[in-house]
């Protein structure tokens, strides 16, 4: 293995012995687990059926006595993961139906005169930022996305 500039001979054996453990298949074993896996599944359970829920809220629930590092540990290792959720306007039934009849009626017309296309709107509502537990790849799934309230503050749409 070749030495760094400013590296000393003992860095060096080291790296040479934790390369070869890696080699043979050896690895650093870590901390012992303090859950069992009872309680990682009942986390799991309660982060896959209460997305909303905090770490704290979670290990009070459960009653546990481990630290919230260890209880957002066992959900990475499960795929889950705190993300911010998609927030939509939920369409009724009749909004979905118009939207749809929309796309089927100009499903052939000509697109290529149009450049972009995009809205945005500025509110006057103070929104707190939400987190919530999710699996990847799921952040539209209906159950992770918060819908967004509509409220009597000022809000002004611009298209572009």
């Amino acid at each position: 293995m070749p030495r760094r500039m400013g590296q000393s001979e003992c860095s060096m054996e080291i790296r040479g012995r934790i390369a070869a453990l890696a080699e043979a298949g050896i690895v650093r074993p870590g901390a012992a687990y303090v859950t069992n896996a009872d309680q990682d599944n009942a986390i799991v359970e309660m982060a896959d059926n209460s997305q909303f829920i905090s770490t704290v809220r979670l290990r009070e629930t459960l009653q546990l006595t481990y630290s919230l590092k260890t209880i957002r540990h066992r959900l990475h290792e499960n795929g889950i993961h705190n993300r911010q959720p998609a927030k939509k306007i939920m369409l009724t039934p009749n909004h979905a139906a118009t939207h749809l009849a929309f796309c089927h009626a100009n499903i052939n017309r000509d697109w290529s005169n149009v450049i972009y296309s995009d809205e945005k709107t500025f509110s006057s509502s103070q929104e707190v930022p939400v987190q919530l537990w999710r699996r990847t790849g799921t952040r539209y799934d209906i159950e992770n996305v918060l819908p967004r309230r509509t409220t009597g503050r000022i809000n002004s749409g611009f298209w572009g």
